[in-house]
């Protein structure tokens, strides 16, 4: 989901190198029907519901006012496959081709173990063939139904790293460069007890073989993909967030916590980069719903909003749950807006210098709730390289990817100390920010929000 990624090093293309990122990804489309139409075509026939394989029927058993204008998005611009957005594992048929594949998505959509929530019922994920499939078209032909709610872009998500700075000299760094800790007086803070404390990470993967992360991951979801994480993304932000304390090893992390870890990224790039699984970052979200985190990371996001990932959100705040995503690293591109900072309910981190300076990439805006250290932050890599990243074991990467995952560890210290959870939580850590010089006396600014992070004070 969100800000600007790529990690400027020799193991990934130079910024100036990339192409334009897309705002959507090509042919790929949410489709939410009403629930009730579906449901009593599957009560009256007795079983699953599935589409006849012809183009010019409709769909079996389903009423008109659903079959027909899929009927007619496939006629158009071709149905290549189909997938229920949620449901259980049990519940989600197998990726597969054409209409008939729509038809069991929508089965499954409306399945018995999504009928108590409405709103996350319905739900399809489409790929279309044609190039013309635009919003605009799609629109047209399905939400001229009363029983399409509606039909909008899969948007394009990828990371919110920057570069990599200078690598560490050491492979057994030392917590005295981590100036980061220092800057949110992590040494000066009090923290809590932390038995059964989580924070969930949607990511790239991580490398549970890292001595400096071993024992730390609760569950790792990599459905359909390797475990690997060929990036290092994830296992970077999730050394911020929980590298071990106090084991003699590399770096320490700001929140003695366990990890709630999805990995939303192919193993290959596209278009150039790494860009998030649409329907694996959505799904990540709902199961954060349940999994009993205190906060939910995302060092990613772009430049399109989505109707499905608003709703998301908006039950994870009512569920009292934190959540940080990355503003992004697009400043010098035309600093755009990048979501899912951008929704309401979000604590969008910017990125802070070694001395409270703005970090030149670090995107601003009005939505800004405070900045965090995002330059040369020294954290955990895979242990093993990868055809796309050379570095191994710890490394210094510059991004507000790397800013996020200070917040995010701090928002389930604060939930830790003193009971706070959701938009409380976040008040506290905005509450008790640091102000710095470069905000001029300020009390809030697009540049660094609030401030800067600062835990001591938040605990």
């Amino acid at each position: 989901m969100i800000p600007t990624s790529t990690v400027r090093s020799s193991s990934r293309l130079a910024a100036a190198s990339r192409p334009s990122r897309p705002e959507f990804m090509p042919g790929q489309f949410i489709v939410k029907v009403a629930p009730a139409p579906v449901r009593a075509a599957m009560a009256s026939a007795g079983h699953r519901v599935g589409l006849e394989s012809t183009r010019s029927t409709a769909v079996a058993g389903l009423p008109s006012n659903i079959a027909n204008p899929l009927a007619s998005l496939d006629r158009r611009f071709g149905i290549v496959s189909a997938q229920p957005l949620f449901g259980t594992a049990s519940s989600r048929p197998k990726r597969g081709s054409g209409m008939a594949r729509f038809g069991e998505a929508l089965a499954a959509s409306v399945s018995p173990e999504e009928s108590d929530d409405d709103d996350l019922s319905g739900f399809s994920v489409v790929q279309l063939k044609s190039k013309s499939a635009t919003p605009a078209a799609t629109s047209k032909l399905l939400e001229s139904s009363s029983a399409i709610t509606f039909i909008e872009p899969m948007p394009a998500r990828w990371l919110a790293a920057r570069r990599a700075a200078p690598a560490a000299t050491s492979t057994d760094p030392s917590v005295n460069r981590q100036w980061a800790l220092r800057a949110i007086n992590w040494f000066q803070a009090k923290l809590p007890p932390t038995d059964g404390l989580k924070v969930g990470v949607i990511d790239s993967g991580i490398d549970e073989s890292h001595p400096d992360l071993d024992g730390v991951v609760e569950s790792y979801d990599h459905d359909g993909t390797s475990a690997a994480d060929v990036i290092g993304h994830g296992t970077h932000v999730a050394g911020t967030i929980a590298a071990i304390v106090n084991n003699n090893i590399g770096i320490a992390g700001v929140a003695a916590v366990k990890l709630v870890v999805w990995k939303v990224f192919d193993d290959q790039p596209e278009f150039g980069d790494f860009y998030v699984d649409g329907t694996r970052m959505l799904q990540a979200l709902r199961a954060m719903l349940t999994a009993g985190v205190a906060a939910v990371n995302l060092s990613l996001g772009g430049t399109a909003q989505s109707r499905v990932e608003r709703t998301l959100f908006k039950k994870l705040n009512a569920a009292g749950i934190v959540v940080c995503a990355a503003m992004g690293n697009e400043y010098e591109r035309g600093n755009p807006t990048s979501y899912p900072a951008a929704y309401p309910g979000i604590v969008a981190v910017g990125a802070s210098t070694q001395t409270d300076q703005h970090a030149p990439f670090s995107n601003t805006g009005k939505h800004i709730a405070l900045a965090a250290p995002g330059t040369a932050i020294l954290s955990t890599l895979p242990m093993n390289k990868s055809p796309y990243r050379t570095e191994i074991e710890y490394d210094a990467w510059d991004g507000t990817s790397m800013a996020t995952p200070h917040v995010a560890a701090a928002a389930a210290l604060v939930v830790a100390k003193h009971g706070l959870t959701g938009v409380k939580a976040a008040a506290k850590l905005t509450s008790t920010a640091r102000k710095v010089p470069a905000m001029k006396g300020k009390a809030k600014t697009n540049d660094f929000g609030v401030g800067v992070l600062d835990l001591a004070a938040a605990l």
